[in-house]
């Protein structure tokens, strides 16, 4: 499939450049297997079940298989004489031909649905241009990614959660103190199965946002709430029946029952407060 060629094209881009730093000399297989370059390509699940030597097998215009003069029946690796050039260009080559297997944006989505797969596109679109790994707040920071998060939830809901509904597509890895990267696995985006629910859980929680901020939204701001505003006037409404009510001298430094503007809440709160605890 498109898919494995790309799989198999990054792979053997990642064992040129790495049997390339040798400057000539032939590279054993376990020394190439231990370059980081090719475990970064070799942890995809396709490669799980392959061995270097096999893989390196299936690229031998590439490259040259000769005794490692270590192992009896051990390999090494070096580059093909006369191939160089064109193995140059092996990455250039690799990536245009994976940027044709990204998906295409979706420029204008319409329902909650293809909002939620125009939000996994871009993600998939950013962390290709980034290296196809990054830190999860770098990929939360691209224009993109940020508008078409916007319309499923914004900021109220947290990317890592929004990425965790493609685990086909990304790779997540916990750093600690609250800090993820990013992998790009797949680009593959014609199962959607997971849809829906993503749309559903995306159309609750906003129910949810815009329900919390109706309730606060003007309600009592600056007031101290229904029962303050006969306290704050110094009124007997507040008390209840039969409670005791304070004497005149218990606002302290003649301040009567009519509220003065120069007192603060603190300072009404503090003289109230005197005054209860004497009358107890």
């Amino acid at each position: 499939s498109d898919g494995e060629r790309t799989k198999a094209m990054r792979l053997c881009h990642a064992m040129y450049e790495a049997v390339e730093e040798g400057k000539g000399r032939s590279v054993t297989i376990s020394n190439l297997g231990a370059h980081f370059k090719v475990q970064k390509v070799k942890k995809d699940p396709f490669f799980a079940s392959q061995r270097l030597l096999d893989l390196v097998q299936r690229h031998l215009d590439v490259f040259d298989l000769v005794p490692d003069g270590v192992h009896d029946g051990g390999w090494a690796v070096a580059i093909k004489a006369g191939v160089g050039l064109a193995s140059q260009d092996l990455g250039v080559a690799a990536g245009e031909f994976e940027s044709s297997l990204l998906p295409a944006r979706i420029e204008e989505p319409g329902d909650l649905e293809e909002k939620c797969q125009a939000f996994r596109i871009e993600c998939i679109h950013a962390l290709f241009k980034r290296g196809s790994k990054v830190q999860l707040n770098e990929l939360g920071q691209d224009p993109h990614v940020t508008k078409r998060r916007a319309a499923i939830g914004g900021a109220s809901r947290k990317l890592l959660d929004l990425v965790n509904h493609f685990p086909q597509n990304f790779s997540l890895e916990d750093q600690g103190h609250g800090n993820f990267t990013i992998e790009l696995v797949s680009t593959e985006v014609t199962d959607t199965s997971m849809l829906p629910g993503v749309a559903a859980q995306a159309q609750a929680e906003t129910a949810g946002q815009r329900k919390f901020e109706g309730k606060g939204k003007g309600k009592g701001k600056g007031k101290g709430g229904p029962q303050m505003s006969p306290m704050m006037k110094g009124g007997p409404g507040w008390w209840g029946a039969g409670a005791y009510a304070p004497g005149p001298d218990w606002y302290g430094g003649g301040h009567g029952p009519a509220w003065d503007d120069e007192w603060g809440m603190e300072d009404a709160m503090n003289a109230f407060m005197t005054w209860y605890m004497a009358g107890k």
